[in-house]
């Protein structure tokens, strides 16, 4: 007997409360020449704001790039000093192997002429 009064519940409840409509709802009340005008000063609006946000980036930019260019010319002065100093270290450590060459030079012509010295002697 439940279960019989639970099921027309049930069913009484889905026909009774069924609340949908059969026709979609218009837009009656909108007016299409007061949205059209809306629309228009919106975009009016956004391109004016778009304008200024392009004129802002301009100015940004060309502060950037100067910005950008001096931070480069900065670096290659930079790098250009280390060069000279890296060239100066090598020319400098050239002039040293070649004054030991020199040196061991002399001292080798200096053995001879003393070995041969000796020898001219015991003859």
């Amino acid at each position: 007997m439940r279960k019989f009064l639970l099921i027309t519940a049930v069913l009484f409840a889905c026909t009774v409360c069924y609340a949908q409509k059969d026709s979609s709802p218009g837009l009656l009340h909108i007016d299409n020449d007061k949205l059209s005008k809306q629309i228009d000063s919106s975009m009016k609006q956004m391109d004016s704001i778009n304008e200024r946000i392009n004129n802002s980036f301009k100015s940004m930019d060309s502060v950037y790039m100067k910005q950008q260019l001096e931070q480069n010319n900065r670096n290659l002065d930079q790098f250009m000093a280390m060069q000279r100093e890296r060239e100066a270290k090598q020319k400098r450590s050239n002039w040293i192997r070649l004054g030991i060459g020199v040196l061991f030079l002399g001292v080798l012509i200096f053995g001879w002429m003393r070995r041969r010295k000796k020898a001219s002697q015991i003859n």
